[in-house]
């Protein structure tokens, strides 16, 4: 093998793992109901996170949350980057669905295409329409 190129096993067991761990907190993350305005408990969550790998982070009294990351070895003389998302989301669904934004989490499943989506607005209607 040459030097620095992995073997290919090991390559692939590496991306499962990566993309486990995603997965894993992405469904922790959509489990918790986090409608605009309602942002306090993913707000929480993320930065109890953040605590818990004792990365430096705050948390404003808006539940803005800014976590702060060393660089990888080998590349602290580099520029700095920062990554930014939203904690919350637009509660949106179709008329009659008693899905609750402020109290229900999502619930996912993954498509055809190996996709993590989220159940459509219409599948959580009530029978009565």
């Amino acid at each position: 093998m040459q030097a620095g190129s992995k073997d290919p096993a090991l390559k692939k067991m590496e991306k499962f793992v990566a993309e486990s761990i995603v997965e894993k907190y992405f469904e922790k993350i959509s489990r918790i109901p986090r409608l605009s305005m309602y942002e306090k408990e993913v707000s929480d969550y993320v930065f109890s996170l953040a605590k818990s790998f004792a990365y430096p982070a705050r948390q404003d009294e808006l539940y803005n949350v800014v976590v702060f990351m060393k660089a990888t070895k080998g590349y602290e003389d580099r520029a700095a980057v920062m990554l930014q998302a939203h904690l919350d989301m637009v509660g949106v669904c179709k008329a009659g669905s008693f899905h609750d934004f402020t109290k229900d989490p999502l619930s996912l499943y993954v498509d055809e295409k190996d996709n993590i989506v989220a159940k459509r607005s219409e599948e959580h209607t009530s029978e009565l329409q």
